[in-house]
């Protein structure tokens, strides 16, 4: 399958025109190099596939181009096409013609990177394809490639989405180096070029545009990576609010997302409102459901891969956006011209201050206060043409505080100060260096440092009770972790049909997990239940191995292995875990696939079982906590329906193993919410693993998407029919129960419209069946006089649905040197209220038991202007 789409489409054909030649007997050679000298075309065939030696014979000097090859090819399973100025001999298995195949004397190959020709970034994911060989690859994440071909005349097409295609010729006789740089089509609205060969080889992947997400709404018109992502088929988002994603049955810690190489614990700034990574600072994002690297590992369920902008090796840009949500600035530029670059982003919030009273009211609470920063700074270095050093760097910090409003109860008053904050520091070095043309490397060295702190205050006034010792008291969680990163990878381009990558690595894992309580007398002295935390270390060992093997130009299979060993408290888990993939290319321009994937997670995420706010902690596996794994098995299809249209549709299996839980579905952090005179009893600082019980998952469903890509129209349709569920020997009574993430629906409709060259009008409609939920369905007095709730199921309850409609209208006006971009919306348009999180109240007067739900985001609506130099 070979399609496509330039700008010559409209010229005559050069197989349709006369041709001159000026012999009138020769050897295919001699008439293909007379053909290239009279005509001013280039003529470019392989040795391996047509006998150049077959002597003609002609009676005339003029021809038309196709019928002088037609004869001249006559004898042979080949065929002339055209590609502008060029005239290619490819295969024609139309031809029942019998033949031994003749083989060239000599293959030689061509490497280099494939680099944006304005700024000089490498583009990752370039398609580079012979036509004569019928044999393609693609640019790994570093926008290298390496390609053998026949010794003889060759062209070699290379393309990327959105940049103009580049044909280029090789008269090989040697090893050759060639860097290739497209340029930006400002011409055509897409120029999609896919050779069957290479397309398949990331199957598994799934690139996100980002050009495309820029023209949807979003909230307060703040681009967002992960929000974007939630809209694709399998995937979902969390509940109002909570960033996280939810892919096919799995839990938001079970995504490895990965900012240049380095995996992060948090990627959500005001839980989950707009994502940590700055739309200006990144350059690439890939998702993978299924289909795993054999390189990646330590969660179950995904993969982002997210890189970070070179910076502009030629020129120096900048941009600065003013909105309702905060404000960034961009800087980008060389450092030393064609050979260093630096790239520099930084935001901030101040939408606390503008809608702080306005949440105060929302929420029925006081002195509401929120905001975030972050930061992000690139700098390469490149030397000579085989080795470049990478620094790459993200800091960010999250602050959120609010007094719930004092209540009169009985005749004593009850206060509480909520107060959490959380933040990332991550730094790496990559040296990326050429072993030869056909081995590229990477060592990277780097750390991720992450924490977290919640803390809930309780102030009783005017205590009638005299038994109560303590009139304040506190209840904290708080994860911190700290890991020391290293590793070495291997790409090896064997030949055009076979890649191998190899590799492996160490991570120090230092983990500070604990729940806590502290306790205040009037005297002011903190007392606490127990002392420090005390921190856990793990090492982590991992080796991988995987060959993508493309037989035939329509099948590929990929096969992998990843070895895992993790260290903790004198235990030593190892994993062994199996990848494996078959695409099969169709005649119709569809592709099938089938794909097996064993991956193994040494985390795990404990969320707060109660009804109170969501609150999540990172606990290690240990020495009574084995590591989680799970078993996917996916079936995909894909078909362009047409050059705008492509239809994607899968099914998948999940088995999971060694989950986690908490097994009382009682809240952690309202514990006075029922009893006053009574508080939480945490002896020792890993409390946590003493209250959690472990399980098996299973997750299964049906995605579908259908999406046209060109057009003043654009958008997509995504539906997923998805089911989660959870077994726990304690809890539940060993009866299997949906998981808090089961979302049996989910649908996301995306649109935009073109009304003119600059402006355009973007919509986005997203609904899903509301989360699993515990509640009690009666209360009873125990022998001692102790109510006790009885809540009978877990999660036997389901919030409702939660669905919304954005809407925005943008604007692109160059203005100069400047490009002005700006856009209006509403997020929520019609004012849903989606249920952030929803707690149990006892009216201590009648003693009845109220469900009152917090909604947070009504309406928002925004104005968001950016300029760019």
């Amino acid at each position: 399958m070979l399609l496509f789409c330039n700008n010559i489409s409209a010229q005559k054909d050069i197989l349709d025109k006369k041709v001159n030649i000026d012999i009138s007997k020769g050897n295919l050679k001699d008439y293909f190099d007379n053909i290239e000298k009279n005509n001013n075309v280039i003529v470019s065939y392989s040795s391996s596939i047509v006998d150049i030696s077959i002597v003609k014979e002609v009676d005339t000097t003029s021809f038309i181009c196709g019928e002088l090859f037609s004869y001249l090819l006559e004898e042979q399973a080949v065929r002339a096409i055209s590609r502008g100025q060029k005239i290619l001999v490819i295969p024609d298995p139309s031809k029942n013609i019998s033949f031994s195949r003749l083989r060239a004397r000599n293959y030689y190959t061509v490497n280099g990177y494939v680099k944006d020709a304005e700024t000089g970034e490498a583009l990752v994911g370039a398609s580079v394809y012979n036509p004569v060989t019928n044999r393609g690859t693609i640019t790994n994440e570093f926008g290298y490639y390496s390609f053998t071909m026949p010794e003889g005349k060759q062209t070699t097409n290379y393309s990327f989405v959105g940049f103009k295609p580049v044909s280029k010729t090789f008269q090989l006789n040697k090893r050759l180096r060639s860097d290739i740089f497209l340029k930006t089509n400002l011409e055509i609205e897409e120029i999609i070029v896919i050779d069957q060969d290479s397309s398949m080889i990331w199957r598994g992947r799934e690139k996100i545009n980002l050009d495309e997400i820029r023209n949807l709404p979003s909230v307060f018109g703040e681009v967002d990576i992960i929000k974007s992502i939630a809209l694709l088929p399998g995937v979902q988002s969390g509940n109002e609010a909570q960033g996280g994603l939810l892919v096919r049955g799995g839990s938001p810690d079970q995504n490895l997302i990965m900012l240049d190489g380095i995996p992060l614990y948090e990627v959500n700034h005001l839980f989950g409102l707009v994502s940590i990574f700055n739309e200006d600072a990144v350059n690439n994002v890939n998702l993978y459901k299924s289909d795993f690297s054999a390189k990646y590992g330590g969660r179950l369920s995904s993969v982002v891969d997210i890189q970070l902008k070179d910076g502009n090796y030629k020129d120096y840009q900048g941009s600065a956006t003013l909105g309702i949500l905060g404000g960034k600035m961009n800087l980008e530029g060389p450092i030393q011209k064609e050979k260093s670059s630096f790239n520099i982003a930084g935001r901030t919030s101040w939408i606390g201050e503008l809608i702080g009273p306005t949440v105060n009211n929302f929420l029925d609470v006081d002195g509401t206060k929120f905001g975030y920063r972050d930061f992000n700074l690139k700098i390469k270095r490149e030397f000579k043409s085989t080795n470049s050093l990478t620094f790459s760097a993200y800091s960010g910090r999250d602050n959120v505080s609010y007094n719930d409003k004092t209540q009169k109860i009985e005749n004593f008053d009850l206060k509480t100060d909520n107060k959490l904050n959380w933040g990332t520091d991550v730094a790496s070095i990559r040296w990326s260096r050429l072993l030869g043309p056909k081995v590229f490397s990477n060592l990277t060295v780097g750390f991720v440092d992450y924490n977290y702190l919640y803390n809930v205050e309780h102030q009783l006034g005017n205590n009638p009770n005299p038994d109560i010792e303590d009139k304040n008291f506190s209840v904290a969680t708080t994860s911190q972790i700290f890991d020391r990163i290293v590793k070495l990878d291997f790409d090896y381009f064997k030949t055009n049909k076979l890649d191998i990558k190899f590799g492996g690595g160490y991570t120090l894992h230092t983990y500070n997990p604990a729940v806590k309580q502290a306790t205040k007398s009037l005297g002011n002295n903190i007392k606490e239940i127990f002392g420090d935390i005390i921190a856990t270390n793990a090492g982590e060992y991992t080796l991988y191995a995987e060959s993508y093997y493309r037989p035939f130009s329509n099948i590929s299979i990929h096969t992998g292995l990843h070895y895992a060993a993790y260290s903790v408290e004198q235990e030593v888990y190892h994993s062994l875990q199996p990848r494996l993939s078959v695409n099969l290319g169709l005649p119709w321009h569809g592709f099938f696939g089938i794909s097996y994937s064993r991956m193994n997670q040494f985390i795990h995420l404990l969320a707060n079982p109660g009804l109170g706010l969501p609150s999540d902690l990172w606990v290690p596996s240990t020495a009574d906590l084995r590591p989680e794994t799970s078993d996917q098995f996916a079936l995909n299809y894909n078909m362009d329906l047409s050059d705008e249209i492509r239809f994607h549709t899968a099914v998948y299996y999940k088995d999971f193993n060694n989950l986690i839980e908490f097994s009382s579905a009682y809240d952690l952090f309202s514990p006075v919410i029922n009893d006053i005179s009574q508080t939480p009893v945490f002896v020792e600082s890993k409390d946590w693993e003493s209250r959690v019980d472990s399980g098996k998952g299973q997750a299964f469903g049906w995605e579908a998407q259908i999406k046209k890509r060109k057009g003043r129209f654009t958008g997509s349709f995504s539906y997923t029919y998805g089911r989660s569920f959870r077994t726990f020997e304690n809890i539940n009574r060993s009866v299997r129960f949906p998981y808090r993430y089961d979302r049996k629906h989910d649908i996301s409709a995306s649109a935009v419209y073109k009304l003119n060259p600059e402006f355009n009008l973007g919509m986005l409609w997203i609904y899903g069946t509301g989360n699993a939920i515990t509640l009690p369905i009666e209360g009873y007095f125990d022998v001692n006089g102790q109510e006790v709730l009885n809540y009978d199921t877990r999660n036997n309850f389901r919030l409702p649905s939660y669905h919304r409609f954005d809407i925005s209208l943008n604007y692109n006006k160059r203005l100069g040197r400047f490009l002005l971009n700006a856009n209006v919306g509403a997020y929520n348009a019609y004012n849903r209220q989606n249920p952030y999180y929803i707690y149990l109240f006892q009216n201590p007067r009648t003693e009845e038991y109220n469900l009152r739900q917090i909604s947070v985001f009504p309406i928002l609506p925004y104005l968001n202007v950016r300029l760019k130099i």
